[in-house]
């Protein structure tokens, strides 16, 4: 009885594929471990410290655009990597359009996993134009499928600043100017508060050291900065 057994070409034709994509990538990548990271057994992984990162692929974005991308991101270490991998494997052109959920420090290979899969991870996202209020963003999150617009106030009001900003919040004074205004992307089923809680660290990374020194030299705290920055924030979207 006969059997569908590889033949020894095929079996070396597939080593050969295997070992050029390896070579490629670490010609480019300078180490294996670049392009395969942690996802292999025994492999370590690229760096221990990982950081999630929201990424929106775009329709006709090229593997090169896509992999510049990420490399700015931190997500790759290795735009040109990135896109050879991407053509030596044969998905340069099967890259899916979506809003993802990526990781700092990733391997190449894992990230082109993600972004080829055909059945994405459901997130959600809202985007928070500068200038509005508590209110406003409120009814935005709701829209976008985070719950009742007053879990957000409500969210607001049990949040806690991270220590160097909530030193200066004067007692009973709202968090208005804390809530980072940006584009966010979260799984879906993540609750107000968690995001609520993504966008006042969102703020505490933004507003850096460098820019608290500099309202220092102006006589401004941490509060007295942001409450500044909100006013003239929410002055430039009002006609009048």
């Amino acid at each position: 009885m006969s059997r569908n057994l590889p033949t020894p070409v095929a079996i070396v034709g597939l080593v050969f594929a295997v070992a050029v994509i390896l070579v490629a990538s670490y010609c480019v990548a300078r180490t294996p471990s670049d392009v395969l990271g942690g996802d292999f057994p025994g492999a370590a992984p690229v760096s221990a410290e990982r950081t999630r990162v929201p990424y929106t692929l775009e329709e006709g974005r090229s593997a090169g655009d896509i992999g510049k991308d990420l490399e700015e991101l931190g997500i790759i270490r290795s735009a040109r990597q990135f896109e050879l991998l991407a053509s030596l494997m044969g998905v340069h052109r099967q890259l899916s359009a979506g809003d993802f959920l990526l990781e700092t420090n990733s391997s190449t290979l894992s990230v082109l996993n993600r972004l080829t899969v055909r059945d994405l991870v459901p997130v959600l996202k809202v985007t928070f134009q500068e200038g509005i209020r508590f209110e406003e963003m409120a009814v935005l999150a709701e829209e976008a499928g985070f719950g009742p617009a007053e879990e957000f106030i409500a969210a607001v009001a049990r949040a806690r600043l991270p220590a160097g900003l909530a030193e200066t919040l004067p007692e009973g004074a709202n968090l208005q100017g804390y809530l980072f205004p940006d584009t966010y992307i979260l799984p879906e089923g993540s609750t107000m508060d968690e995001l609520v809680a993504l966008m006042i660290e969102t703020l505490d990374e933004r507003f850096s050291p460098a820019l608290r020194d500099a309202a220092l030299a102006q006589g401004l705290n941490p509060h007295q900065a942001l409450t500044l920055a909100a006013v003239v924030e929410r002055e430039a979207v009002l006609a009048e």
